[in-house]
């Protein structure tokens, strides 16, 4: 497991782009000359992470920090540190490597329940469309018609949706 961030903006950018879903959504890098960091905007919201892996929003000039950045800082270190053992510093995307197992539908389900049991908002969750067009979510919420299981809430989509 590597012990230091990564050395160089590129190796950066590089992380950045191997890690993120979606990486054709990632526009206007920007390795900022004054500084160990790099701003670049994904799904229309503009990041600054610097080469200690530290994330934040860059909103009207300045810098927050917000649930994106919060799970966009701890998938880039996931991403660097290693995940089921093997990590970013290592990886080359060699097609002869095997996966990692694919979990179970029970498994993964299990864990998105854990992950609503936890309670960090509501304990309550929710399948809907977007309303602003970018997909669907299922996601914990307050809203009218959540469920108390993750089960629950695709089910109700599922039948309701069809």
């Amino acid at each position: 497991m590597p012990e230091m961030m990564p050395d160089t903006k590129d190796e950066l950018v590089k992380l950045i782009l191997n890690c993120l879903p979606n990486p054709e959504w990632v526009v206007e890098v920007d390795p900022l000359s004054y500084s160990k960091a790099v701003l670049f905007s994904w799904r229309g919201d503009r990041f600054r992470v610097s080469l200690g892996l530290n994330v934040e929003t860059v909103a009207r000039g300045f810098l927050g920090i917000n649930g994106e950045s919060i799970l966009l800082q701890e998938l880039l270190k996931q991403a660097w540190f290693g995940v089921l053992g093997e990590t970013m510093a290592d990886m080359e995307h060699d097609d002869d490597k095997p996966s990692p197992p694919m979990p179970s539908d029970k498994d993964m389900l299990d864990w998105l329940q854990e992950q609503n049991n936890k309670q960090q908002y509501t304990g309550r969750c929710l399948f809907r469309y977007s309303t602003t067009g970018r997909g669907w979510r299922l996601h914990e919420t307050d809203q009218e018609g959540s469920f108390e299981t993750v089960r629950a809430a695709i089910a109700s989509a599922m039948f309701f949706n069809n």
